[in-house]
Parts: C-alpha cells; sequence; structure tokens
C-alpha cells in the first residue's frame, strides 16, 4: 500500500470518528414501543442488547467503551429505536438516530431544555432515558399519525357517497330537460318502427284509392257502352 493510499484511508478514518459516522450502528437498529426510564432499565436492556461485545470489534470509534447502547427517537421523532452507537454529547436537544447519516444526531427541532423538566444543556446520548419528555413526544406524533390515518380512512365512504349523490342528481337532472325538451318540441326522437307503420298504411291507402279509381273507371266505361246499345 502506497503513503497516498494510506493518507487517504486514515483521513477517512478521522473524517468518520469525527462526525460519529457509524455503518455497523445499522444492524443493531430494532423498532421498541417504549424506551428504559431508569437507570435499572437501562442496564437490563444494555445486556441484552450486547452493545459492550460488539463494542469490541466495532470500527466506528477508537474507545470501545464508548460505543454503547441507546434508546432514541427517529430522525423523524415517530418511533422509539433501540441501538448501538458511539456516545455523541448532545446540545440540548432529543437524541436521534439517523438511518442515513449512520449516526446520531443533534437536532435543534426538538430543544429538550424547554421541556418540562428541561433537560441540561449537554448531556451524553446514552444517557437520553433521563429525560422521558423527548420520549412522549414521539408517542404524540405517532398518536397524530395515526388519527390522521383514521380520519383518512373515515372520510373515503363519506367522499364516496358525496359523489354517487352528485351524480344521481345530474343525471336526474338531464332526464328532466330531456322530457321537457321533447314536450315543448326543442328535441324529436326518431322512431323507425312508427315510421315504417306510417309509411307502409300510407302505401295500403294508396293503393286502395288506385283501386277505387280503377273500379270508377271500370263502372263508368260500362255505363256508356251500356248508354250506346239503348241508343241503338
Amino acid at each position: 500500500m502506497s503513503a497516498l493510499q494510506i493518507t487517504v484511508f486514515a483521513s477517512v478514518i478521522l473524517v468518520s470518528l469525527e462526525l460519529n459516522i457509524c455503518p455497523e450502528s445499522i444492524s443493531t437498529v430494532s423498532i421498541v414501543s417504549r424506551c428504559p426510564s431508569n437507570a435499572m432499565e437501562w442496564s437490563s436492556a444494555a445486556r441484552r442488547k450486547s452493545c459492550n461485545d460488539i463494542g469490541k470489534v466495532q470500527t466506528c470509534t477508537t474507545k470501545s467503551d464508548t460505543f454503547a447502547y441507546h434508546c432514541v427517537l427517529n430522525k423523524e421523532a415517530t418511533m422509539l429505536l433501540e441501538l448501538c452507537a458511539p456516545v455523541l454529547f448532545m446540545n440540548g436537544y432529543c437524541a436521534r438516530f439517523s438511518e442515513v447519516d449512520k449516526r446520531i444526531i443533534n437536532d435543534p427541532r426538538l430543544d429538550c431544555t424547554k421541556f418540562d423538566p428541561p433537560c441540561p444543556s449537554r448531556f451524553p446520548s446514552n444517557e437520553s432515558f433521563k429525560y422521558q419528555m423527548c420520549y412522549k413526544t414521539a408517542g404524540e406524533n405517532v398518536e397524530a399519525h395515526s388519527r390522521f390515518d383514521l380520519q383518512k380512512n373515515e372520510s373515503t365512504p363519506i367522499i364516496s357517497i358525496v359523489l354517487l349523490a352528485i351524480f344521481a342528481c345530474i343525471s336526474m337532472i338531464l332526464v328532466i330537460i330531456v322530457l321537457l325538451g321533447y314536450k315543448i318540441g326543442w328535441i324529436h326522437f326518431n322512431c323507425p318502427q312508427r315510421n315504417e307503420k306510417d309509411s307502409r298504411a300510407q302505401k295500403n291507402e294508396t293503393n286502395d284509392e288506385e283501386e277505387e279509381a280503377n273500379i270508377s273507371s271500370v263502372e263508368l266505361i260500362k255505363s256508356v257502352e251500356s248508354t250506346k246499345g239503348d241508343g241503338e
């Protein structure tokens, strides 16, 4: 390996350590319904997660003891996550883990120094269990999302009923317009069957008239011939 390659590799490692980027944390992430609420629960969860064992082989931090168990918010603050990650000092914000950035992040959108009780302006990310108001925020966000989904699902049948009612009204109005138009004379319907019957009747009537005319002509001729016979 050349000196340049070694320099580049070392630079990447140093930048990763500085930013607390840790791809190895991703495989340890799991979603939970609640986080530890005291030191005893935290210790029990940390033993179950076995972050210490992973810390001995990880390359995210040079100090294996700073690769610790965390229970924090996800980036959107809608879920609670358990994971192993390098400890980051929070600047008065609720600890979050970004799976995109692969690290614990300080996000000013959740300033826990304004909560009651407030968190300090500086605390290690693995001690988030001391500041339960951050976890409550996640619960409120999840509840808000659930209410929105429920309202959305409930509104769907209402929308369908309204659309059907509008369609029915439009159809009824069109029928009324057509009937009025036909009655007034604006609209005419072509009835092929009726026209055919009318033409047949007219044809029969014409034939009858022609037949009557022929009979009259024959009778007239007979009358003339009879008159001639009498004269002779």
